[in-house]
Parts: structure tokens; sequence; C-alpha cells
């Protein structure tokens, strides 16, 4: 068994909510585990009653009223009935894989002593969570991507592995969709349909499969084993998006976006040979672009035959490198009004352009900036020929 202990910040406005949801969620883990809170900031003991568990509101200070991480670090330690003990933050929500991931480290370490580091992922939960559903954790799920490419936002998780999570509460999840809404089919987000690794590739989409569902999802886009593409069809897939974003391979290069073109078109027919439709999405505006991005993809495009193609604008999401540091890549940014960067990330017909949220400079590290007008014609350009070509569907 495991005691896990914290000290909470008051319980007040929205850090009140997440804290109590979080701690709500240690309460749910099975086996049960001991939970304890230290300190006596306000709302901590009526939590603590409420939920039925440990409250040390002593903690020593320093002469200016400070409280010292070291008793607080003591008291959670001496207060443990548990020879394993888990200091977690008040605000982070544990689920169900938690305790099988410390049982395994437990294991391991054969009653020596170890240390067990995690990390965490941050969603946007700003009311009182209804943990009585007992599809609450599916609701919660969400992976991410392995990659770092300077225009997205995800965490960099290239140096370590990727997460990948037991299939059972995504299909949880489904499942509450199929009961409630009556659902045939689903689209996966980004590359949550096929995660990097093949065990648990498998196990998901074996899952996904058992479902009865059709799908349409977006794995990684620098390749896969044909043994995978074709599970993929067996588990009801019908069209896989690849986000090449780009066609030239210096624009890839210089947005790290690490993957061979050359290689990523042959990934292409591998799909289509196995009767699952390709989406490919390409994004205009990124920095480097040659004077005619929007004639290079044509070949292509014609070449590699996809589905149909979804382009966007570039859109700078907060967090990103190209949000944090603009001026690495020549660009100096309009305004912050996240609605307009939602806003990019759709399609638009010739009598509709958005406002284009950031400029380039004249002179950009890569060479010449691309005006507004520029901009503009390549997209409108790109955009017409594919729906010529029946591509921008």
């Amino acid at each position: 068994m495991i005691t896990i202990f914290s000290i909470p910040k008051p319980f007040e406005g929205h850090t009140g909510i997440i804290q109590r949801n979080a701690i709500t969620s240690w309460t749910r883990l099975e086996p049960k585990c001991e939970v304890v809170l230290v300190g006596d900031e306000a709302g901590t003991s009526e939590i603590a009653r409420e939920l039925g568990i440990r409250h040390i509101p002593e903690i020593e200070r320093n002469e200016f009223g400070t409280p010292l991480w070291n008793s607080y670090m003591d008291h959670g330690q001496d207060a443990a009935s548990y020879p394993v003990v888990c200091w977690v933050p008040a605000d982070t929500i544990l689920l169900s894989d938690f305790l099988p991931a410390a049982s395994a480290v437990i294991a391991k370490a054969a009653g020596g002593p170890f240390l067990m580091m995690g990390w965490r992922w941050n969603i946007d939960l700003r009311e009182a969570g209804d943990f009585s559903t007992p599809d609450w954790e599916a609701r919660l799920r969400a992976l991410s991507c392995p990659f770092n490419c300077y225009f997205s936002a995800n965490s960099d998780l290239t140096i370590g592995p990727v997460r990948a999570r037991s299939p059972q509460p995504g299909m949880a999840e489904i499942e509450h969709l199929k009961r409630e809404y009556q659902i045939e089919a689903i689209a996966f987000k980004d590359d949550n349909a096929v995660p990097i690794n093949n065990r648990p590739a498998i196990a998901q989409l074996e899952a996904i499969g058992n479902s009865g569902i059709k799908w349409r999802g977006q794995p990684t886009a620098n390749g896969m084993h044909p043994d995978m593409v074709k599970l993929i069809k067996e588990a009801g897939g019908v069209e896989i998006a690849l986000g090449i974003v780009s066609v030239p391979q210096d624009v890839l290069n210089n947005i790290i976006k690490r993957f061979d073109i050359t290689e990523a078109k042959e990934y292409i027919y591998l799909f289509r040979n196995t009767g699952i439709g390709v989406r490919l999405n390409l994004i205009i505006e990124l920095p480097a672009e040659p004077g005619d991005i929007a004639d290079q993809p044509l070949p292509f495009l014609d070449d590699a035959d996809p589905t149909s193609v979804l382009l966007s604008y570039l859109y700078l999401v907060p967090s990103s490198e190209m949000f944090d540091h603009p001026e690495k890549f020549g660009i100096t940014i309009n305004t912050y009004d996240w609605q307009g960067y939602v806003g990019q990330a759709r399609r638009y017909d010739g009598e509709e352009l958005p406002d284009i949220l950031f400029d380039y400079d004249d002179v950009t590290p890569f060479g010449k900036g691309m005006s507004r007008e520029t901009i503009f014609q390549d997209y409108t350009r790109l955009q017409n020929v594919s729906s010529e070509g029946g591509l921008n569907k």
C-alpha cells in the first residue's frame, strides 16, 4: 500500500476547484491509498473531513511566518502508515495507471530504497469534476505528440519514451459515446490513434477494432510497418491524416519536422494500396518557404494521389517556439487574440480570407520575408488547385 501526502494551497477560486478534483481522484484509486494533507491553509481541514482523509495542520515556520518546506516533508513522512510514501502536488489528478506503474517500480526495487519520479500533462478543467460516473477517467484521458516542431506547443518527448497508456480508458469513452449519442464513427485528434511503439499500438488498435466503430485518425508522418497499416484497416480505420506540413525538405528541416519527404510519399502509397484514404495536412506561411511554394506541392500531390488535402495558414500557438521566440524566425506578432489564432486553423474561400496575425520582417534569418499579399496569393492558388483536383474537401 502507498501513502500519498500533499501540501495544498488555500482552497479558493480556480485553485480550490482543481485541488478538490485532484485530491478526490486520489481517493478513487484502487486498491485504496492512504491520503494525508499537511498544513493549515484555508479549506484544508474542510476538504479532509469531507473526503474522510487525514489532516496534519501543525507546521513549523520561520521568524517571518513562512512555512518551512522540510517541516512539510517531515510531517508527511512521519504521518505515513505505509512504507512507500508519495508526495503529489495538490492540483495533480492521478488516474488508474498510477498504482500499476508504482507497483512495478516497487517490485523492481525488491525491498531496497528507490526514488520514483513522474511528469504530468496539463488540461483546462475549470469546474468540479463528477467522479461518480464510471467514465470520469476516460473523459480526462489524452495522449501527446512525440515531436516538438517549432510551431507546436507539445512537450519535447524526443529524448525519452513516448507516453502510451492502456487502451481501456479510451475504449470506455468510446462506449460512452456510443451509448449516449449513438455514434457510429469517430475522429481521433492528432497522433492519438496509433501510438509510436508497437506493443501499445497493437493493443489500442485491437481494442478499437473490438468496438466496431469506423474511425479516422492521425499517426506520425514518418513511416509505419506494413503489418501495422494492415491492422489499422482491420480495426475499422477508413482514413488517415498525415501532417506532412510542407513539401520542400529545407522547410521541414528548419522547423525540425523530423522526416524525409521522399519516404513520406512511399508511406502514402502504402496506405492507399491497403484501402485506407489519406488526408494530407499542409501549412502555408512557414519560415524559409521558397518563392514558388504554391507550385512545389503540385507534383508531389499528383504522384502521391491523396484522398484530400487540408490547407491552413500557420498559426502561432502559445508556448510554441515560434510564439515564445518569434525573433528567431523573423516574425513580429501583431496581436495576442487567441480566438484569432483558432480561426486560422480552418479553410477559407476566395471571398473569406482571414487576418494574418503576424508579419515576417523584411529580412529574416532565412532570407527575404514574405509579405501578406504573397501569403494570400500562395494560399489561394494552392487551395484552388486542390479544389479543382477534388482534394480540398
